[in-house]
């Protein structure tokens, strides 16, 4: 049935199976005005990272492309077409807990300081050269600060669960 409305141009899925649809029959610009609260709703454990918080601080001129989120899910993260899901252990989620933004849009996103630390640390994409910020002194010292925290963390080996006997 959700394939011959999605054919049908009823619907529009967030991506491949998220479980997550835009009813664009009834709200065209659902997917516009919605999509960082679909993105968390295919994704719960997701959170900001990468460029996007950067140029909303105005550090970067450059236009994020795709949403990028931390997920929990190292594998199966679902794939979904202009957002990617990166994996981040537990151990960063506690980390950055104190990094966070709130986000009007239901979507929780990384401070600045802590994306570029994050982006620098795991180098999963894009990231900006120094001479290419703008950014304050107080800020490139709160960033190195992040970034030798976020080293211990990704150096760390993830606990395995015992299974009860």
């Amino acid at each position: 049935m959700l394939r011959r409305m999605a054919q049908g141009h009823w619907i529009r899925p967030l991506g491949g199976r998220t479980g997550v649809y835009f009813n664009v029959a009834a709200y065209p610009d659902a997917e516009d005005n919605h999509y960082r609260e679909a993105v968390r709703s295919a994704v719960p454990s997701a959170i900001e990272i990468g460029i996007g918080p950067l140029r909303d601080a105005g550090w970067i001129t450059q236009c994020p492309r795709t949403l990028e989120v931390a997920s929990l899910h190292s594998r199966g993260a679902p794939r979904m077409e202009r957002a990617r899901a990166v994996h981040r252990p537990r151990s960063w989620y506690a980390l950055m807990q104190a990094h966070l933004e709130p986000d009007s849009e239901g979507l929780p996103r990384l401070s600045a300081p802590a994306a570029l630390a994050d982006r620098w640390v795991y180098q999963d994409g894009w990231a900006p050269e120094e001479g290419d910020l703008y950014w304050e002194d107080e800020d490139e010292i709160l960033v190195q600060e992040l970034m030798g925290d976020l080293r211990k963390v990704r150096k760390q080996k993830p606990h395995k669960e015992r299974k009860a006997s």
